[in-house]
């Protein structure tokens, strides 16, 4: 009697152990960030081409495109074109560059535009460069850097 008295309590045991070990529930933690930009974001650009027009001078072909998406407010600055990586030519321009988003105009050496969470798009970024004397041959790379502070 005492064993049967064990073995049903050592059944009844393992019948609640098992029973309650299968029948918890399960948890998980999954982790979604995002980076908000405290002003605008800029994509990968599209660069542009300069054609000789005369002897003496550069003018755009082909303007280059970024693409920027703005999350508020914010004011887009247009720096002077710097000579760039892979120049081998020696004459020296003056440049200029503008960027034009949604028709409005930033322009190289002037204020900054405002601009805000509409003026998503892509920005046309067009520059001349003039030269006083004939441009030696070789090959001319420019970099105009964009700006957006909030």
């Amino acid at each position: 009697m005492l064993r049967r008295s064990l073995f049903a309590c050592a059944l009844m045991l393992a019948g609640v152990v098992g029973f309650a070990s299968s029948a918890k529930a399960g948890n998980a933690t999954v982790q979604l960030a995002v980076t908000v930009p405290t002003s605008c974001s800029f994509g990968t650009n599209t660069p542009g081409v300069l054609q000789l027009a005369t002897p003496t001078t550069f003018t755009t072909l082909t303007a280059a495109t970024i693409p920027i998406s703005c999350n508020g407010p914010a004011t887009l600055g247009v720096g002077a074109p710097t000579t760039a990586t892979g120049t081998t030519g020696t004459t020296t321009f003056t440049t200029s560059a503008t960027a034009t988003l949604n028709s409005k105009n930033a322009t190289s050496g002037n204020p900054a535009i405002s601009i805000d969470a509409t003026d998503n798009g892509p920005i046309s970024v067009s520059m001349g460069a003039t030269s006083g004397t004939t441009i030696q041959a070789g090959i001319y790379n420019f970099n105009v850097l964009l700006t957006s502070t909030p």
